[in-house]
């Protein structure tokens, strides 16, 4: 299985291999805002201090993308370019729960968690996807095929999700047909869809006409409804 996939503006560009990369090193910038949850709840879990789970990495002029300095660092470079790495796990219903922070960028820049992804004989894409950005936007959007598609509104701000590079606590439900985004503790969006009932998880983050964003994620876990 594909553990990443790229989008960069109506062109579908999809890599079979997975790449090592390096970057600088420096502290991972991501506080911990919320403890992880019981051992009992957890489906899976991931605070990188290796890079021993499965996760798609990627490096080229356009983006890069591994294990760095103990988080998740997703460095998207060029403009409207989306991006996102997978584990390889399969879940039906699941609660995602991850630390973030922009440390670099444009505040329209969005980035969060995917979920039910899948890929199909033909290399098409499809899943759920949650995120926020640095302007406190945020947005709940499905992919089918390769194309996009709007659940949630796009042109709400909220004030739970702190602005520009401070760190978020993302929480994404994905259970039945229900789809809930918290940000800080605070629910933000609940819609509902039943498009995909099953896929992998994963990390996404993306540009629009201003490139050059970092973010980096930390204490990844997912856990039981």
């Amino acid at each position: 299985m594909k553990r990443f996939f790229i989008l960069c503006c109506s062109l579908v560009i999809a890599s079979l291999a997975c790449t090592s990369m390096s970057f600088d090193s420096g502290d991972s910038g991501v506080t911990e805002i919320f403890s992880p949850e019981p051992a009992s709840d957890v489906l899976f879990e991931d605070d990188f201090s290796d890079d021993s789970k499965g996760w798609g990495v990627f490096a080229d002029q356009d983006a890069n993308m591994g294990v760095v300095n103990g988080a998740f660092r997703i460095l998207v470079i060029a403009p409207k370019y989306l991006i996102w790495s997978t584990p390889g796990e399969d879940f039906s219903d699941a609660i995602i729960e991850v630390d973030t922070q922009k440390t670099t960028g444009p505040d329209a820049a969005e980035y969060g968690v995917i979920c039910r992804y899948s890929e199909d004989s033909t290399g098409r894409n499809s899943f759920y996807y949650l995120v926020i950005a640095g302007d406190t936007y945020a947005a709940i959007i499905k992919v089918i095929n390769d194309e996009q598609i709007e659940i949630s509104a796009r042109d709400v701000q909220f004030e739970s999700i702190n602005s520009g590079n401070a760190s978020n606590h993302i929480r994404a439900e994905c259970v039945g047909s229900s789809l809930v985004l918290s940000v800080n503790g605070t629910e933000i969006f609940s819609e509902t869809d039943t498009s995909l009932t099953s896929g992998d998880v994963g990390l996404i983050a993306t540009t629009y006409e201003e490139p050059l964003v970092d973010v980096n994620f930390d204490n990844f876990v997912v856990k039981k409804p």
